[in-house]
């Protein structure tokens, strides 16, 4: 019986002959969590309702949660839906004493006196 020389091996499979494995797709997203919350649509109505500057922050950090998300960044989409959210709730209790000093100085100005006017 002879030895078989190593380098003779025709059957088996070297790193020369082998099919290249193909490399998993570079443009595929990562997968997003269901559960960061982008805060929008009350973005849009602090904004239109309440106090626009403080609600003007709200829809910049809002509309950043999906750019982040899409990108990859999971951190930072979450740290921007936690500020949309503290802009959200800074532009309601704004609104509220924004329109709480209006109607307090309407109330003010208007006269109890019903002679006031000449009737």
């Amino acid at each position: 019986m002879t030895q078989q020389d190593p380098y003779e091996d025709w059957g088996s499979a070297t790193q020369w002959n082998q099919a290249p494995q193909p490399a998993p797709p570079s443009h595929a997203a990562p997968p997003r969590p269901a559960n960061v919350q982008n805060y929008m649509v009350p973005a849009v109505l602090v904004t239109l309702l309440c106090f626009l500057p403080t609600g003007i922050a709200a829809l910049v950090y809002a509309s950043q949660v999906l750019a982040k998300l899409n990108s990859g960044d999971v951190a930072g989409a979450m740290k921007a839906s936690s500020s949309a959210r503290t802009w959200v709730i800074a532009s309601v209790v704004a609104g509220v004493i924004v329109w709480g000093i209006y109607a307090v100085i309407l109330l003010a100005a208007a006269s109890s006196d019903p002679y006031a006017y000449g009737y």
